[in-house]
């Protein structure tokens, strides 16, 4: 789909969620390239059974695993467990799977018949048995545990039971000599568990204990996400106190200070406090790394700009921008941002904060990137049209990327037959666009000379190039186009009618009363085509506007 205005012819007139964790069975503990679980298939569970019946069609699958690769002795044991587990035999299908733990031609498969085990016995309902081999496994082997790391704490958000989720691990963290991993997932599951259980003491003392505890483990780390928790469930009394609290003592760790530091500029955000927010952001940007500082951003002028409060906005990009050593993805950021909050005051002012990023002579990709996001925002003002156009002509040439500068081209392309700079614009056609084939060069070139020869008061030499073009579009693999200033949807059978109706138009004004009624004729078959085709409202309507001015046969 072509998005370009002359392409148009414009007439120129889970549980996860529930239990407030991620993925614990791979985000927390390393990959080792478990199987799949029998216990993780759509089919339901067989409850367990008290004694083993023979399969009805014949004996039960073998258990012999003997073969030289692990691979294919794991694959077949997973094989026959399942045909036990899934033809209601479950305690032979964990016989097998312990058994399996004891064979040494299995030694380096044991983390996965393991986890292969645990989720069995979960999917059985057999919980407790679940849990003691688990409890075993983090005390005793915990790269063991890895195979079935999260199944426990993920089967009781399913389950949708927070309280066990919660009691379960605090049971693993009274383990002693937990391994830190182990321990900071275990934590991490912990205090989200209690967030969305909505016991705010709870909430509090376990902020406190972790801020207490950095920075060690991955306190700090655990603490951002809860916070991110917290906010994003309006609990903004619980944020408040956790920081009351934490500010009452001083921490010499630098990343405990920052975290209290973004989280109190959060705060004056969602409380309104927009004079709080800009005093103190300065001097919490100046400590922040570039990450951190894009984190904060990023979670605070969106809704500052939700707010219209587009002078703070304004103050905290420009003070990101002009940091004497500005921070490469956080001036990214603030740029867009700057830019942004412009056309929500004024478009006019879009040239002028684009011309200053220009001028600042860096970071040319990303200015190239917010010059095509803003390219068409007031391009039914011509004086944006003007005011644009010398940016894309420097810009074109410097983007990041050959698609960005084939975009900028074709939008200064745009922006030459918008100001009706015809020779421009032909002498960027001649030039070529890499990625348009021919027939789109045929079809932009004549349109251009159709435009050129009506200025010039030549119009059958105008006749003849708008003729070329709807060959074009005849001949164009592309049945509908978008206007990149509105998005709006324009079908072939549109953009045919309105260089009917514009050919008639011209033949009428020569006068050429019998052309002239063809031409209108030919417009009023091909709009009514489209709308026999176009299935959207607003395009309907646009097409009806159109067709009105088709004059009555």
């Amino acid at each position: 789909m072509r998005t370009t205005l002359l392409y148009l012819a414009i007439p120129l007139a889970m549980t996860v969620s529930l239990c407030g964790c991620g993925n614990s069975g791979g985000d927390s503990a390393p990959s080792r390239g478990e199987v799949q679980p029998v216990s993780a298939k759509s089919e339901p569970a067989p409850a367990a059974q008290p004694a083993e019946a023979p399969a009805e069609d014949g004996a039960a699958p073998s258990d012999d695993m003997t073969t030289a690769d692990p691979q294919e002795a794991l694959s077949r044991l997973f094989a026959a467990a399942e045909e036990h587990y899934f033809s209601g035999r479950t305690n032979e299908a964990i016989r097998v799977l312990v058994d399996a733990l004891d064979d040494e031609s299995l030694a380096s498969e044991r983390r996965q018949v393991f986890g292969m085990l645990v989720r069995t016995e979960l999917g059985a309902g057999l919980v407790a048995d679940a849990r003691a081999r688990m409890l075993d496994a983090y005390a005793n082997d915990a790269e063991l545990a890895e195979g079935a790391y999260g199944a426990v704490y993920d089967h009781y958000c399913a389950m949708g039971d927070l309280p066990a989720a919660i009691a379960w691990t605090e049971e693993v963290l009274a383990i002693k000599n937990l391994p830190q991993a182990i321990r900071n997932s275990m934590r991490e599951w912990n205090f989200m568990s209690v967030i969305a259980s909505n016991d705010d003491a709870r909430i509090v003392s376990l902020a406190l204990d972790l801020i207490a505890q950095a920075p060690t483990g991955d306190a700090v780390a655990i603490l951002r996400r809860g916070a991110d928790a917290l906010l994003e469930r309006g609990k903004f009394d619980v944020a408040s106190r956790i920081l009351d609290q934490a500010g009452r003592s001083v921490t010499s760790d630098a990343a405990t200070r920052d975290f209290l530091a973004m989280l109190r500029l959060r705060l004056y955000v969602v409380q309104g406090r927009w004079d709080a927010f800009s005093a103190a952001f300065p001097a919490t940007a100046a400590s922040l790394s570039d990450t951190d500082l894009l984190h904060v951003m990023r979670r605070t002028l969106p809704a500052a700009a939700k707010a219209r409060r587009h002078a703070v906005i304004d103050a905290i990009c420009e003070g990101v921008m002009t940091n004497p050593a500005p921070r490469k993805m956080s001036y990214e950021y603030a740029a867009r941002q700057w830019v942004a909050s412009a056309l929500e005051q004024d478009a006019d002012k879009v040239p002028e904060r684009i011309a200053a990023l220009v001028g600042r002579g860096r970071q040319m990709g990303e200015v190239g990137s917010i010059f095509i996001r803003h390219a068409y925002d007031d391009v039914d003002d011509m004086k944006f049209v003007e005011e644009m156009r010398p940016l894309a002509e420097r810009l074109a040439p410097l983007a990041g990327d050959e698609d960005s500068r084939g975009a900028i081209r074709t939008i200064l392309l745009d922006y030459s037959f918008l100001l009706e700079d015809y020779d421009a614009a032909l002498k960027l056609l001649e030039a070529g666009f890499p990625g348009y084939d021919k027939n789109w060069h045929d079809m932009a070139t004549a349109k251009v000379k159709a435009h050129k020869a009506l200025d010039e008061n030549r119009p059958l030499d105008a006749i003849r190039e708008f003729r070329a073009f709807m060959a074009a579009i005849q001949a164009s693999e592309e049945d509908e186009t978008s206007d990149p200033a509105t998005g709006a949807i324009h079908t072939r059978e549109m953009i045919l009618g309105r260089n009917a109706l514009r050919i008639g138009e011209i033949y009428a004004s020569i006068p050429d009363a019998a052309q002239a009624k063809a031409a209108y004729d030919e417009a009023r078959a091909y709009y009514q085509k489209a709308l026999e085709t176009v299935r959207d409202a607003e395009t309907a309507e646009q097409i009806r506007k159109e067709m009105a001015r088709v004059p009555a046969k």
